[in-house]
Order: C-alpha cells, then structure tokens, then sequence
C-alpha cells in the first residue's frame, strides 16, 4: 500500500526537517508490520504556505496521484488550507508552541503512530462492501445525523486512544438506514436519508466526476478519496425518492463545490461521493 504522509507548516526549522529526512522519520516499527497491505511505503512531503506558488489543494492532487491513503500533519495555524478536502484526508493538528517540536523527529514518532494506528481502523472498516456504501455517501445530500457525526470524528478524533468504538457506533447506525424500498418487491436495498431520498451505489462505469471550470481542486481530489482512503471515482450512487418500484426526484440540491442546483422531475439522479452529479 502506498501512503502519502503529508506535512504542512511554515516553520522554518520543521520544513527543512521533513525535507531532508523524509521517509526516516517514519516510526521504523511501522515498517516491520505483516498483513495484507504490508509492507507499506510511505512517501513524506512538507507544504510550506510560505513557499509554494500553488494552492494547497493542487499539491496534494499532484502528490497524491500513486498514493492509496493521504494522511496529514498540520500547523495549527494552517488548518484552514485543508478545510475544503478535510473529509476526503485523515489529518491532525499540531501547536508549535509545544516544546517537543525542537526534537521533530521524535515529536512526528508521537503524533503520527497513533494517527496512523487510526487511519488502519478506517480503512479496514472501509474494505467492508457494505461499510464502504455507508461511508462514502454524499456528505452534502445525504441527510443523517449518523454520517455527520462520523465525519467530524474522523476529523477531530484522529489521534484519540478511543478512536475505534464512537466511529464504528456511527457506522452502525447508518448501516442501519440501509433497507429495501417499503412497497417494492425488489430485495434491493438503499440507504435513506432523514428527507426520505432513496442512495443505492450503482455498479456502473458509465460517468466520472467532472474537473475543470467552474469545479476546482477540491471538488476531484474529495472524489478520490474519504477520510483518508482512495475511491473510487467512477461509481456513484442513483438517487431518487418513492417507496415503490417507479421513482422520481425533483428539487434543490447542492453540487460538489456547494453551488445549488434546481433539478426538474426525472427518474434518478446519478451522485458520486463528492456530491458531483
């Protein structure tokens, strides 16, 4: 498995660390591990605000392109640059008021094993067929308290010890809200939402996200990945409402980058994860 290990901070000393050290900060016990997606090989870029001439975004894109999880160590003061992709990375924050970052090689050991000891209990939940439905539905169209919540554990819980049992409680109810339409015959399931939309993640190839004009970096690189892991991109769910075997969907319905569309009356509408369609 390849693993991109992303820093982003402006300080000086921190930068020109990671740089010159790179995969040799890597906690060598992590390179030791068997399972099948051992042996893992990490590869360390630093983002320094101060320096680059692109945005945060268009970076991790063109850094992440081989990779199959992104996980990011963050100046406090610029978690702001990973906001608009803070659901598709597994991040932690730290303060460089903390006397441990003058030893940064250390102060990386501490922070990034148990973040990345985190990011394996999301990605073995996401290897699941059906957990994976349940994790990487439309954030924005898909109306559950549950899936909400999951994100913003996965956001502000990274590095917690207890980590594993508040996401999987989420995850459960979710999975929950996954049933057969109430006056279908069909066994075939969706999940559904608090407005009553029916998702049901389609096996087809037949679309891919959008890139490009008015969409911007952020919109592709949250359709490749979620909550750390590669997606992906080309599958995407039918959405639509009806208890019954003829569906319809009509309404207001925010896009990838959270402009609002009006969709007139048709049978379904193909969604990806990203909220593209």
């Amino acid at each position: 498995m390849n693993v991109l290990v992303c820093l982003i901070s402006s300080l000086g000393n921190v930068a020109e660390v990671v740089a010159r050290q790179r995969e040799r900060l890597i906690p060598q016990d992590l390179f030791k591990k068997k399972g099948p997606d051992y042996p893992v090989n990490f590869k360390v870029s630093v983002y320094n605000p101060n320096k680059e001439s692109i945005s945060f975004e268009k970076f991790l894109l063109r850094e992440a392109k081989t990779s199959e999880a992104v996980i990011l160590l963050v100046e406090e003061i610029h978690s702001c640059l990973v906001v608009p992709i803070e659901n598709a990375v597994f991040a932690a924050t730290f303060d460089v008021k903390d006397e441990r970052v003058s030893n940064f090689k250390n102060f990386f050991g501490n922070h990034f094993s148990q973040l990345f000891r985190n990011f394996f209990v999301v990605k073995t939940l996401m290897d699941d067929a059906e957990k994976l439905q349940a994790m990487i539905l439309p954030l924005r169209n898909f109306d559950a308290p549950a899936l909400r919540e999951m994100a913003r554990l996965s956001r502000e819980n990274s590095r917690c010890a207890n980590f594993t049992l508040p996401l999987e409680v989420q995850l459960a109810e979710i999975v929950k809200l996954r049933v057969p339409r109430k006056k279908s015959k069909s066994p075939l399931k969706y999940f559904v939402d608090q407005k009553g939309k029916h998702f049901v993640y389609g096996y087809e190839n037949h679309a891919s996200i959008d890139t490009g004009k008015p969409h911007v970096a952020a919109c592709e690189f949250n359709g490749h990945f979620r909550f750390g892991k590669r997606i992906d991109p080309r599958r995407h769910y039918n959405v639509s409402f009806g208890d019954g075997d003829t569906t319809h969907i009509s309404g207001d319905f925010p896009d990838c980058h959270g402009v609002v569309h009006t969709v007139p009356k048709k049978s379904h509408l193909n969604m990806f994860a990203n909220d593209f369609y």
